[in-house]
């Protein structure tokens, strides 16, 4: 039961931030069989059972799953590719461009924690930490490309089992949307960005003498 949950069969791994309500039924809609009680291997299970791209798996997942979800995938399937989607749970990631390392966490104030922490010190340069938007994905893959969209969400009423007493910590995204305009609307671009990928495109950093308009990952 403890994060990440894994697929063995397809090596398939993810980790899971929120709470799902309806994890019994999902096994009655889905070909995989469970293996533990947390519920978050419902989700698993529901990309495991689904076909087509990546994101047709996202949307069935949004499709079945009632709750709170900000999940990070990976597989065996797919070598080279992260996967993080949320719905009602927030999710934020942050690009170290000096130790080319991707940081995501639930909050911007543990990305900050990393950044203060970092052995060379926050750098201003920097792109800042960025907010997965509720209802999108973002897929990062090993040959340099990013790609984002959204899904629809079952916003169904959920009926929570005896063991989950409490709701999901995060019924709406009021508190991302105030993140997301000052992230995604900064002044210095002229308008406001619309997706994910747009602003990572778009926002100059500096990596040594050099000014680039791209993160590394996306360098030829």
């Amino acid at each position: 039961n403890n994060h990440p949950i894994i697929h063995k069969p397809s090596g398939t791994a993810l980790i899971h931030n929120g709470i799902v309500g309806n994890d019994d039924d999902v096994y009655k809609k889905v070909t995989t069989s469970r293996t533990g009680e947390v519920d978050s291997e419902a989700i698993l299970g529901v990309l495991i059972h689904a076909k087509g791209s990546l994101p047709n798996r996202i949307q069935a997942v949004g499709d079945i799953i009632r709750g709170s979800y900000a999940c990070a995938m990976i597989s065996a399937q797919i070598p080279g590719v992260l996967a993080i989607f949320r719905h009602s749970s927030p999710c934020v990631f942050w690009w170290d461009a000096v130790k080319e390392i991707l940081w995501f966490a639930s909050t911007e104030e543990i990305i900050d924690i990393v950044r203060s922490e970092d052995s060379v010190g926050p750098l201003p340069w920097l792109p800042p930490p960025v907010e997965l938007p509720n209802n999108g994905w973002i897929i990062f893959e090993a040959n340099g490309q990013v790609k984002d969209g959204s899904f629809k969400a079952n916003d169904s009423p959920v009926i929570y089992h005896s063991r989950q007493k409490t709701p999901p910590a995060y019924s709406g995204c009021s508190q991302s949307s105030e993140n997301e305009k000052r992230l995604f609307s900064r002044e210095e671009l002229g308008e406001p960005i619309r997706t994910i990928s747009d602003s990572i495109q778009t926002i100059p950093i500096c990596i040594g003498d050099k000014r680039k308009t791209q993160l590394p990952w996306q360098q030829e």
